[in-house]
């Protein structure tokens, strides 16, 4: 008779084998928390973005650098810097953006580097145009040569997302472009963010586009426009843009003498920046006093969460 648990058993492993498989689960697990992370990072839900960074962190720590993947260690450290600049910890995220791993110009003297890294390093110096558009920042004067250096890498780029980035910062930067060539830029910035689907680029843009465009303007179009904003802020569940979109919303009814309307909105959009990170709530102070857009009168202003 044939000894079942015997057939059943599974052969010996050699310590090398296991190891090899636990370190497979390990970062298999590593890219499901950073899919999840990313995610959170789009709803503004820092804290559990943070719980999930956390974790993946001291699986990197815990693994020799020679045999961490170029991807996870990529990722990992550009989610660490988003996370930052979500929550308003601008030094720390810049920092991170320009570190070696990050920054286009290390990019550049890669040999070989893959289009992962490439997408990675265009999105860190995307997000470092957020933060250093603002007339004030010490690295202001360094935005002219790196949208100019941006121009060709980002254009070029077969991800329409990226694309629409592009088009929207320069769109929003601080410039002596023409009212024509801004209009330009934010019709492709919604054109690559529609065919791509990208909601939250969507609504970043739609918002501009009410702020810029209909801010002091009375008519049905003001209105449309500005409700547009927010059903799409609300849809993405982002409280930053809940609380811009309920501003220009805000100011929309004022202008046209909906004074009661105009105060509800208002209202409505300072509980949700009130429950945005504190230090996210004190740099949106410090850039509205450095004189960038503000979308708020009384709330927050724009400055990226590196969504």
């Amino acid at each position: 008779m044939v000894d079942a648990n015997r057939d059943m058993a599974k052969p010996p492993k050699s310590i090398q084998v296991a190891v090899s498989q636990q370190f497979w689960r390990g970062e298999l697990t590593c890219y499901m928390r950073l899919h999840l992370a990313f995610a959170l990072c789009a709803r503004t839900s820092w804290p559990a973005a943070k719980e999930q960074q956390s974790a993946i962190q001291a699986f990197v720590r815990s693994m020799p650098a020679s045999s961490l993947p170029e991807a996870l260690l990529l990722l990992s450290t550009y989610l660490e810097a988003v996370i930052y600049q979500g929550t308003g910890e601008l030094d720390h995220a810049i920092n991170l953006y320009q570190s070696d791993i990050l920054s286009i110009h290390s990019y550049r003297k890669t040999p070989h580097p893959s289009h992962l890294h490439l997408d990675i390093t265009l999105l860190s110096s995307l997000n470092t145009l957020l933060i250093i558009r603002t007339p004030k920042h010490p690295q202001h004067n360094q935005l002219p040569s790196l949208l100019a250096l941006l121009e060709h890498l980002c254009l070029r780029n077969p991800n329409r997302q990226i694309q629409s980035a592009y088009h929207l910062l320069t769109a929003t930067t601080p410039s002596s472009s023409t009212i024509l060539v801004t209009k330009q830029a934010l019709q492709s910035a919604l054109q690559t963010a529609t065919q791509s689907d990208n909601k939250q680029l969507m609504c970043m843009v739609l918002n501009f586009m009410s702020w810029k465009f209909f801010r002091g303007v009375v008519g049905e179009q003001a209105e449309k426009s500005a409700r547009a904003s927010q059903a799409l802020a609300h849809k993405c569940m982002d409280a930053l843009w809940m609380s811009v979109a309920a501003g220009t919303l805000g100011n929309t009814l004022e202008a046209a003498g909906r004074i009661e309307e105009a105060r509800k909105e208002r209202k409505g959009g300072e509980v949700t920046a009130s429950g945005l990170p504190e230090g996210l709530q004190v740099a949106m102070g410090r850039e509205r006093d450095d004189g960038d857009v503000v979308m708020l009168d009384d709330g927050p202003l724009v400055v990226g969460d590196g969504a």
